[in-house]
């Protein structure tokens, strides 16, 4: 090790150990500027019932999943075949993610608006045939449609913020 330096018959060597360097800086308190404008911009009806629309249309898409499995046995037990609640949340998630896997790419490529009215068909179209089973087979090909429909649907989630 060098010697640094020689006072008072002491001798100091340097040292490899880092010592803590405390920096204080002086900040102001004024509070930001609040930019008003004088074109206030105004939400119409209409946009106001666009952002209703693809909100329920992304919201609505997912209520199979908790009341199906809120009731699942009690249906499986009154369709008659108490091992069929396995395939019904299932055949829905199944379904949404074969859907939305088709539909994200595709709409990035083609635009939004088909894929999201055909979500929203194929939805009402599921809705339709769950509300009207008569068999376990019957709700849970209606559970995938509505899955299908859903993973198309997803996309009004990103619509909305451009609204």
């Amino acid at each position: 090790m060098a010697i640094i330096a020689a006072h008072e018959g002491n001798v100091r060597r340097s040292s490899k150990e880092k010592t803590d360097v405390e920096q204080i800086e002086a900040v102001t308190t004024t509070p930001p500027q609040t930019l008003v404008s004088s074109d206030a911009t105004t939400i119409t009806s209409k946009t106001w019932f666009v952002i209703f629309v693809l909100s329920s249309t992304f919201g609505l898409s997912f209520w199979p999943v908790p009341t199906t499995s809120a009731m699942m046995s009690r249906l499986a037990v009154q369709f008659g075949d108490p091992t069929s609640s396995a395939w019904y949340i299932p055949a829905y998630t199944t379904a949404n993610a074969i859907g939305f896997l088709i539909a994200g790419a595709n709409s990035d490529l083609f635009g939004r608006r088909w894929f999201l009215l055909f979500g929203n068909a194929c939805c009402c179209v599921g809705f339709i045939v769950t509300a009207t089973a008569k068999g376990a087979d019957h709700f849970t090909a209606g559970l995938a449609i509505t899955g299908f429909g859903g993973g198309f649907a997803q996309m009004a989630m990103c619509s909305i913020p451009g609204e």
